[in-house]
C-alpha cells in the first residue's frame, strides 16, 4: 500500500527532480473527512511565495522530499496562497485593519479602521488560493493531550488503503533540542484545527507510542494502515500487561453499552462482534465523524486489543 509522509519543511522537487522548487510549508485539509486536499509550497528567499499544489499532482512524499508531476517553472502558473487576519468593526463593516503584530502570509494590505472605545471589533481571516472551509496546518500547530501540551505537529501520513489521502497518522515532535518523534493513529485524535490538535492520551501515555522511523513507515506500507496498527497495538498492549481478555459476550456487551451511552454514537445502528479481544464493528454510520467516534470509543474499553472498523457511511 502506498503511503505519503508529509513532513513540514521537506524539499519539494518538480518532475525532473534536478533542483528544488521550494519546501513544504502547509497542508490544506478537508474538515469533514480529514483528507488532505492541497500542498502549499513556500519558495523565494526575500520575497516569499506560497504556491497551492493539488494533491493529485503529488507523485511521492517522504520525510525527506516531495516530488510533484509538473516542473518548477510550470508551478509559477498555479494559485498562490495568502492569508490575512483582519479586525472588522461591526459599526463600520467595510473598514478593516490588520491585527497588530499578526503575521501576514503572501500579501500586504493598506486599510484603516476608526478607533473608539465603544466599537465592537471582530477578527476575521481572509484567504486566497484555498477555500475558507479548509483547515490549514503547519509545523507550528500545538498538540495537546488530556493533561496539557505535548509537542508540535511534525508530519501527517496518509495510507491509501483506507480512503485516498485521508490522514491516518500524526507524527508529534516532543522536546526542543532533540525532539522525540511519536506516531499517533488518527483514531486517537479528538479535534483537529489550526488552533491546536487534541488527542486522547496523556503526556505519560505518549511514552508508550511507537517512535517514527523509515523502517516503521515501510512496515505500514507492507501491511496496510489497519493491519500495521492492529498488529503493533497487540504487541504494544501485551508488553504493557493490559487487562486480560474478557469473555467474548461480556466484552461485546461492554462495548455496545459504551456506544449507546455516548451522544456521538447513541443513534447509530452498530453491531459488535468480539473474538478474544478483537472487536469488529459492523452496521451503518450517518457520517465519517460517527464512524471514527465509534472506533475510538470501542478501542478505549478495558480488554479491547484491537478494533476492526467495518462500519459503512450512509450516503448523504
Amino acid at each position: 500500500m502506498k503511503s505519503f509522509d508529509f513532513k513540514f519543511g521537506a524539499v519539494v522537487y518538480g518532475r525532473d527532480k534536478q533542483s528544488p522548487c521550494g519546501h513544504l510549508d502547509r497542508l490544506a485539509v478537508e474538515p469533514e473527512s480529514w483528507c488532505i486536499t492541497d500542498v502549499i509550497m513556500e519558495s523565494g528567499l526575500v520575497f516569499k511565495q506560497h504556491t497551492v499544489i493539488p494533491l493529485a499532482e503529488v507523485e511521492e512524499a517522504t520525510a525527506v522530499d516531495i516530488r510533484v508531476a509538473v516542473g518548477c517553472q510550470e508551478l509559477a502558473g498555479y494559485p498562490t496562497f495568502s492569508e490575512l487576519v483582519v479586525e472588522r468593526s461591526e459599526q463600520s463593516p467595510g473598514w478593516i485593519t490588520p491585527v497588530q503584530g499578526e503575521a501576514i502570509v503572501g500579501t500586504t494590505a493598506t486599510a484603516w479602521a476608526p478607533t473608539t472605545d465603544e466599537m465592537t471589533v471582530v477578527q476575521e481571516k481572509v484567504r486566497q488560493g484555498v477555500a475558507d472551509s479548509r483547515i490549514v496546518l503547519n509545523g507550528k500547530v500545538a498538540v495537546y493531550g488530556s493533561d496539557g501540551h505535548i509537542g508540535q505537529l511534525s508530519h501527517l501520513i496518509t495510507v491509501n488503503d483506507v480512503m485516498p489521502h485521508q490522514i491516518q497518522y500524526l507524527v508529534v515532535a516532543e522536546g526542543a533540542l532533540f525532539p522525540k518523534q511519536s506516531i499517533v493513529p488518527i483514531h486517537y485524535v479528538q479535534t483537529l484545527s489550526e488552533q491546536g490538535i487534541h488527542i486522547l492520551a496523556s503526556t505519560a501515555e505518549m511514552d508508550d507510542f511507537p517512535q517514527f522511523g523509515p523502517a516503521l513507515l515501510e512496515d505500514i506500507e507492507s501491511r496496510g494502515s489497519a493491519g500495521w496498527w492492529e498488529t503493533g497495538e497487540v504487541e504494544w498492549k501485551a508488553s504493557q500487561e493490559m487487562v486480560p481478555v474478557q469473555e467474548d459476550a461480556q466484552l461485546a456487551t461492554a462495548v455496545e453499552t459504551a456506544l449507546m451511552s455516548d451522544l456521538r454514537t447513541d443513534t447509530a445502528v452498530i453491531d459488535v462482534i468480539n473474538e478474544r479481544g478483537v472487536i469488529t464493528l459492523t452496521g451503518n454510520a450517518p457520517d465519517w465523524a460517527v464512524r471514527q467516534a465509534a472506533e475510538t470509543i470501542a478501542s478505549r474499553q478495558p480488554g479491547v486489543i484491537k478494533v476492526i472498523n467495518d462500519l459503512t457511511v450512509e450516503p448523504s
